[in-house]
């Protein structure tokens, strides 16, 4: 038999359990990884927001000691060859990288410092955790005039979507007679 009473104590406990911010941890988890797949994305290059993609890497050559520093790079320049300049595809291609469109990846470094941060007991954000990838994200945006590193509307709605799907099927599940 069905004792309404004891249903409405399992959905106070519910409600007031982590359970419900567990759902939301999930969803948001799947939406960061949907925002990740679109920004680091090596076959059809990151897109902004709005979708658009950043373009093509440039062919205009840089001095080399653009290049001398940078601590993730896997090859040494040929400084005899490279006289006149390298330019970012190039570079790219010599570090095992695609370098046919735009797509923001290079060490890893940045897409790994995405994550899901649970702010207090009823915030949760997807933020980028230290200041040198704030930095480099702000750059991008920045240098290809996008917002690129937000969630689109479509995403927000996808995270809302799933956040209302995993809890109303906890309470369906509370319901359910027994």
């Amino acid at each position: 038999m069905f004792d309404i009473i004891r249903k409405i104590n399992e959905l106070k406990s519910y409600a007031n359990s982590e359970k419900p911010l567990d759902k939301m941890i999930i969803a948001i988890n799947e939406g960061q990884a949907e925002i990740k797949l679109r920004v680091f994305n090596s076959e059809t290059g990151t897109k902004d927001v709005d979708g658009a993609t950043l373009g093509t890497y440039s062919d205009n050559k840089l001095p080399l000691f653009f290049f001398e520093d940078k601590a993730r790079r896997k090859v040494n320049l040929d400084k005899k060859k490279y006289k006149h300049g390298i330019s970012y595809k190039d570079w790219r291609s010599l570090n095992g990288l695609q370098s046919k469109v735009v797509d923001l990846e290079f060490s890893g470094d940045l897409r790994r410092s995405i994550s899901t941060v649970k702010i207090n007991t009823t915030t949760i954000a997807v933020e980028i955790r230290d200041n040198e990838n704030i930095k480099k994200a702000n750059y991008l945006e920045n240098m290809f005039s996008s917002s690129i590193f937000e969630a689109s509307e479509k995403e927000k709605n996808e995270i809302m979507e799933n956040i209302r799907l995993y809890i109303s099927n906890d309470i369906k599940s509370i319901l359910r007679n027994e």
